[in-house]
């Protein structure tokens, strides 16, 4: 899971993830322009027909499923069951801890990669970000400040999961095999669960801009939400498209080990 944020919209954060994997939301303006990227259609699943009674119907939006992850390892989710509300009550949460002193913060600051809990601070001049990354499965890890940020996070990374073991079983479905295959290869009841939580603060006064270099995704499923619409972007074809989604929606990448 990832949550990120903008806390001045000023700030063009370049949050960008070149994944190489039909298609329903944007308008292709011709811009061709390295930086701010181009604006296309990009692939988007309506929850509500992925879980439709009728199977014309459902069949339809696996087979998109299937597709879509083959030709971008991306797409959107729309009307999926994690409440809008609790959406924006993590993000505002997850503000308030960035909001803290660097000495709250960095009593997080580790680089040993078995620590539950790491924030980290990237330099600024390179990279413009501060990111918080935390274990929710199998068992929750979480700063203790601010107040009910625990409880906010069990709720929110519980609705997440269950979207994202929903997905990947609509996936194995595309892949021909039974719905639960994935899930019981990789043992997902047992495996680990990761929220990371992306702070771009405003640059003005900097040319540097960039608040995240280019990537894929390492582990099997992302699923990112934002509280801006703008920033993220998907290396397609050799062209760089941007991610523009609302605040209910979820964007969904396929990591390397489902790409795999």
């Amino acid at each position: 899971m990832e949550v990120s944020f903008l806390k001045q919209t000023a700030f063009e954060p370049k949050t960008i993830s070149p994944i190489n994997g039909n298609v329903s939301a944007a308008n292709d303006t011709g811009t061709d322009d390295t930086w701010y990227g181009v604006d296309r259609e990009l692939p988007i699943i309506d929850y509500t027909m992925f879980k439709s009674d009728d199977p014309a119907q459902r069949s339809k939006v696996i087979e998109n499923l299937g597709k879509w992850c083959q030709e971008y390892g991306f797409f959107i989710v729309k009307n999926h069951p994690v409440p809008e509300n609790l959406i924006k009550e993590t993000i505002d949460k997850f503000m308030e801890f960035f909001d803290q002193t660097e000495e709250e913060k960095f009593k997080y600051s580790t680089r040993d990669p078995d620590d539950r809990i790491r924030f980290f601070q990237g330099d600024k001049n390179i990279i413009s970000r501060e990111y918080l990354y935390v274990t929710t499965h199998p068992t929750l890890h979480c700063p203790d400040e601010p107040p009910t940020l625990t409880e906010t996070v069990r709720e929110f990374s519980g609705r997440v999961r269950e979207l994202g073991i929903e997905l990947l079983r609509g996936i194995s479905e595309s892949l021909g095999f039974e719905q639960d295959y994935i899930e019981k290869k990789l043992t997902l009841e047992s495996s680990f669960d990761f929220l990371t939580v992306n702070d771009y603060p405003a640059r003005q006064c900097s040319t540097n801009r960039l608040g995240q270099v280019e990537h894929s995704d390492t582990g099997l499923f992302t699923l990112v939400t934002q509280n801006t619409n703008g920033g993220l972007q998907l290396e397609h074809n050799g062209q760089w498209l941007n991610v523009n989604i609302k605040p209910d929606w979820i964007a969904c990448n396929v990591a390397d080990f489902l790409e795999v």
